[in-house]
């Protein structure tokens, strides 16, 4: 596992898989990276407005897909969305019960069934 955290940057847990999931909380992403990271590289922002450094951008510009999954709980969170846009293969991708991916987890979802969807 290719694990990377900063002091002051985001958790990242991606081996160059071509599908990389960008989730707001180091915790959310953790939990992805259990049950998908050989399918999915994951991103852990810490924080809605964390954006990533240049080296960062040039990894998230050669994605496949960048399934953006952040929480569902704030006008700031909409801004965040545009932002994620500008990436190829940009796909919003929210958790489906609760406000974020740890909410969906413990109200039963399958966090493998999730993310194989976003995948088809």
């Amino acid at each position: 596992m290719n694990l990377e955290m900063g002091d002051k940057g985001p958790l990242v847990i991606w081996q160059e898989q071509p599908i990389v999931m960008v989730v707001e909380s180091a915790l959310s992403a953790l939990l992805v990276a259990h049950e998908v990271g050989d399918l999915i590289g994951v991103i852990g922002l810490g924080s809605e407005r964390t954006r990533p450094d240049f080296r960062l951008h040039d990894r998230l510009m050669r994605a496949k897909t960048l399934l953006c999954s952040l929480d569902n709980d704030d006008v700031g969170a909409q801004e965040s969305w545009r932002f994620w846009r500008r990436y190829p293969g940009f796909k919003r991708w929210p958790a489906i019960r609760g406000k974020n991916i740890l909410e969906m987890w413990r109200a039963g979802v399958s966090i493998e069934d999730w993310v194989h969807a976003a995948m088809m």
